[in-house]
């Protein structure tokens, strides 16, 4: 999902009409055409808040992990046939 981010540069940071945000970009266009004919917004991805929090384990995760088991797994082994 992205929106359309407007700054309005003549306005302070903070102040109520430095940004629009638009959710399509018909909305956005539909509003250029009637307050600022040479505007542009631009599109920004929207973080949502049920995105993994965390990174999830690509392939190289996973080959560590099986490694790691199969090392053990070698050590608990040796301790046993010695």
């Amino acid at each position: 999902m992205a929106v359309w981010i407007y700054t309005d540069t003549s306005k302070p940071v903070g102040d109520i009409e430095h940004l629009k945000v638009f959710a399509t970009e018909e909305a956005a266009t539909a509003w250029f055409a009637k307050n600022d004919p040479g505007g542009v917004a631009f599109e920004y991805e929207v973080i949502r808040l049920d995105a993994p929090s965390r990174p999830t384990m690509n392939h190289v995760g996973r080959r560590t992990l099986i490694c790691m088991a199969l090392i053990l797994a070698l050590v608990v082994v040796w301790q046993i046939v010695r």
